[in-house]
């Protein structure tokens, strides 16, 4: 079986999987397979390939294995990941996403890592394009238990991206069964990351460059919407959150008190309200003025008039 499987989706990003791909390719790891979900995308590469055609060409160059699934219709983000860690065999997956790649030597570093310390995250520095801080933010040392969700929640010690680190595979797959089927683009990372770090028994973070992030050219980043179709996934980062809340809820029920801290849960809030706003500024800014309306009217049905009026009147103070 294999020690690391690395899980690749794929939607409109065919121009860089070539690339993308390669970089696994040349890890110096012995002991990997490759998952690429193409979640019925339909671009092309620069050379006119279709990502079947692409992944196909590079199953003739490497030596891993590479298991190749496509979904009939487009499930969003979220889904391509789950269709990914459901096929994976490995103890660990790597998540890499179709429009990054990974650094030389990231693979055994990880794992390494990982057999090293017993643990059950390992996170890699990185390397990014984005402006962002919370792009490249890591925790240097160890975090056991508890502190792992409360340092991510509550201090922001570091990012709640997928990429750029190992996850124990059974710790991955505790965590989906979770997580509702759902569309999901936006906040994916954070609802699947919610539940990974709640059950986690120790992170580790350790300096070497393991992953390029490359911003603004992948699933999430921003265009031009001129159909309605492609609305959903503006909004569907009130999706993850409704996941967290509910399962919250639910545990509350059952047992009578909250799953996690009060400051932990005022956090997830804090998260949520700025995805809302993200979403209004993405409404107004990519969203073509005929279909500003359904997009409002959209927006009120995932995450509620009230909020959605309240973040508004905030915004225009």
């Amino acid at each position: 079986m294999p020690k690391v499987s690395v899980c690749i989706p794929v939607f409109g990003t065919e121009k860089l999987l070539a690339e993308c791909l390669q970089s696994v390719a040349e890890q110096d790891f012995d002991s990997a397979e490759i998952i690429v979900v193409n979640d019925a995308s339909r671009g092309r590469d620069s050379e006119g390939k279709s990502c079947r055609q692409i992944v196909k060409s590079f199953q003739k160059k490497t030596t891993f294995k590479v298991n190749y699934i496509e979904h009939s219709e487009n499930l969003g983000l979220l889904e391509a990941r789950r269709t990914a860690i459901y096929a994976a065999k490995g103890k660990y997956i790597a998540c890499v996403d179709s429009d990054d790649h990974l650094l030389p030597g990231a693979l055994k570093a990880l794992y390494d890592a990982a057999e090293l310390n017993k643990a059950d995250i390992v996170h890699g520095s990185s390397s990014t394009n984005s402006n962002k801080p919370r792009n490249n933010k890591i925790y240097i040392g160890e975090l056991q238990g508890k502190q792992i969700l409360e340092q991510w929640l509550t201090k922001s010690a570091y990012n709640d991206a997928l990429w750029g680190k190992l996850i124990d595979r059974e710790l991955y797959l505790e965590a989906l069964d979770k997580i509702p089927q759902m569309y999901c683009n936006m906040a994916e990372d954070i609802v699947q990351w919610f539940f990974i770090a709640l059950n986690a028994k120790k992170y580790v973070g350790i300096t070497n460059l393991v992953y390029f992030y490359n911003a603004g050219t992948g699933m999430t980043a921003r265009h031009i919407i001129s159909n309605k179709d492609d609305l959903q996934g503006i909004v569907s980062a009130a999706s993850a959150f409704t996941a967290i809340h509910q399962w919250l809820q639910g545990e509350a029920d059952r047992t009578g008190k909250l799953a996690i801290s009060g400051a932990e849960l005022a956090a997830i809030r804090h998260f949520s309200h700025q995805y809302l706003k993200n979403n209004l500024l993405q409404v107004k800014e990519c969203v073509v003025p005929e279909l500003q309306a359904d997009a409002r009217e959209l927006l009120c049905e995932y995450w509620g008039q009230d909020f959605v009026e309240k973040t508004e009147e905030e915004m225009n103070k």
